[in-house]
């Protein structure tokens, strides 16, 4: 008997995808509860805008994580991957635990990406102007939700100062 090698290397990134989702999971989750919690104790835009961004920007790394086939790991993942690395960078003022979760899910993706470039013999090269469009996204939706929030967030951001 003879088992189809699409199956058989989707049988061993998948767990590893189902995992990385997972950490997506409790970080999207630690985040909505923090800027509640910020909201209801001590509202403070400048914090609440990087947390909306980081939101948003792990928002948009989940999306790209939603793989059907081992074909689609090279292309897929490598921007969620920058996008990432670029949200643990603003948490780790914040939310340190965010910061290393999103750090090691990072790592975590990269070893599937080679993985599943190797056993599909596919070459990966990643410029980065995916996830520049993803992060633009992110940013401009914590923006519009920032604004919701506080209305007249120019008055509250000028007497900060």
């Amino acid at each position: 008997m003879r088992v189809n090698a699409e199956v058989m290397h989707q049988v061993a990134l998948a767990p590893r995808l189902a995992y990385s989702r997972r950490l997506l999971e409790k970080t999207t989750a630690e985040l909505k509860l923090h800027i509640q919690e910020s909201r209801d104790r001590h509202p403070h835009p400048e914090s609440e805008r990087t947390l909306l961004f980081c939101l948003e920007a792990v928002r948009r790394a989940d999306a790209r994580l939603r793989i059907h086939s081992m074909a689609e790991i090279p292309g897929a993942v490598p921007p969620a991957i920058w996008v990432l690395r670029a949200a643990s960078a603003q948490l780790a003022a914040h939310l340190p635990g965010c910061s290393a979760r999103l750090c090691e899910l990072a790592i975590h993706l990269g070893s599937i990406v080679m993985d599943a470039s190797l056993l599909a013999g596919v070459d990966v090269r990643y410029r980065g102007s995916e996830s520049g469009r993803m992060l633009d996204s992110a940013h401009s939706a914590a923006e519009a939700g920032l604004r919701r929030t506080y209305p007249d967030m120019e008055r509250v951001h000028t007497q900060r100062r």
